[in-house]
């Protein structure tokens, strides 16, 4: 898959700062992506598709279509085909899918959101466990009687799901595609974050944007001001602030063990700061709300 622009820049500005710092920037990426190729099917009368996000033997999130179609001897003697097709996701044990109740022709069901790229994944989004119905054929004696659903047609959406690991929980979203007409179900491939004190994830997110940690800072903020104290790591480093895109909305040199630094309102929400001095780096989610 390609990188996207954002990606791009975000590497051509840890390459300059790099340069101005004279410090590596490798470390292991807290985002881990996976691109499934070939992409994950599932189709009409098909095994039912399981997926293990994070990859520790257990599956977390399947996905199935059920067709039936057949023929109906109604009262005058007439034989009548009909046909039933839904395409289903469900997230398994006590994982979630982010969604909420919907309805049609008058009947509930669970509808799994399609966030856009750039969507933050969590906070207090509704969530589900059973499953979701996300798209739905019905033909009647040859005539389409129902066609729809929230994912019907839908192309690169972002399915998202909140799932368990040892007690801890992470994020994720995954690439889904259904055709219209619920005749196939495919994921091209997804991303979580290994953090287990993390609110979240941006849909789309590849970018190894949070760090892993070889320092030890501490970081907190009060308003708009984000105030860094470190005592074993002296001289400049670069601070860097992104939102849960892998937008920079700010950055700025700094030097000493105590630093405080003021943002404009415009950066607000869940950010992600990082630290890159000479030797090592940092980084820390925090949220920004404004007491005032």
């Amino acid at each position: 898959m390609k990188w996207s622009d954002e990606k791009l820049k975000l590497t051509k500005y840890s390459a300059a700062a790099a340069t101005l710092l004279a410090m590596p920037l490798s470390a292991d990426a807290f985002i881990i992506y996976r691109d499934i190729d070939p992409d994950a099917l599932a189709i009409p009368d098909g095994d039912t598709l399981y997926l293990d996000i994070d990859q520790n033997g257990v599956d977390d999130i399947m996905f199935w279509i059920e067709s039936v179609n057949g023929i109906i001897n109604t009262a005058s003697g007439a034989d009548v085909s009909y046909l039933y097709r839904f395409a289903y996701a469900s997230a398994l044990n006590s994982n979630l899918i982010f969604g909420t109740e919907a309805t049609a022709s008058g009947f509930p069901f669970n509808s799994a959101y399609n966030f856009m790229s750039g969507d933050t994944i969590g906070g207090t989004d509704p969530t589900f466990n059973s499953k979701a119905r996300l798209a739905a054929r019905i033909e009647v004696d040859g005539e389409v009687t129902y066609n729809g659903g929230p994912w019907n047609g839908v192309s690169n959406g972002f399915l998202g799901v909140k799932f368990r690991n040892e007690g801890s929980e992470y994020f994720s979203w995954l690439r889904l595609s259904v055709n219209d007409g619920a005749d196939l179900i495919s994921i091209s491939d997804l991303a979580w974050d290994n953090q287990t004190d993390v609110g979240g994830i941006a849909a789309g997110l590849t970018a190894d944007i949070n760090i892993e940690s070889n320092a030890d800072f501490n970081i907190w903020n009060f308003n708009q001001t984000v105030y860094i104290n470190q005592n074993e790591f002296n001289g400049a480093y670069i601070l860097e602030a992104f939102d849960m895109s892998g937008r920079m909305v700010a950055v700025q040199q700094a030097n000493g063990n105590y630093y405080e630094w003021h943002l404009s309102e415009n950066v607000n929400g869940n950010i992600i700061i990082r630290i890159s001095g000479e030797g090592y780096q940092f980084s820390k989610q925090i949220s920004l709300v404004r007491t005032y």
